[in-house]
C-alpha cells in the first residue's frame, strides 16, 4: 500500500527557500522583430508569497514587482531563481 505523504502543495520546497523582500529573477520567451525566440531576462522583488487551490491541490505563487515598474505581477515560484551579485 502507498504510504501518503503530507505535501501542503505544488512548488512548497521551492518557496521555502524566498523570503519577501529579496530579489529575483526569472525568464520569458517573446519574439523578435525577425519572428525568431528570444529569452527574456527580468530581475524584481518579492512583495508576497501565498497558495492558491487549483483543482484538487493548491500551488505557491509569488507576487513580484519587476524592476522599473508598479504594478505586481503573480509567477510560479518555480521560475523564480535569486538574483546573484556580479562579481
Amino acid at each position: 500500500m502507498k504510504e501518503e505523504k503530507l505535501n501542503p502543495g505544488l512548488g512548497w520546497s521551492i518557496a521555502c527557500e524566498f523570503d519577501v523582500g529579496e530579489l529575483v529573477t526569472w525568464s520569458n520567451w517573446s519574439n523578435d522583430q525577425n519572428g525568431q525566440y528570444v529569452k527574456d531576462y527580468c530581475n524584481g522583488i518579492i512583495t508576497d508569497i501565498f497558495r492558491i487551490p487549483e483543482g484538487n491541490r493548491y500551488i505557491f505563487i509569488a507576487e513580484v514587482v519587476p524592476f522599473g515598474e508598479t504594478s505586481p505581477i503573480k509567477l510560479g515560484v518555480f521560475r523564480l531563481r535569486k538574483l546573484k551579485e556580479k562579481d
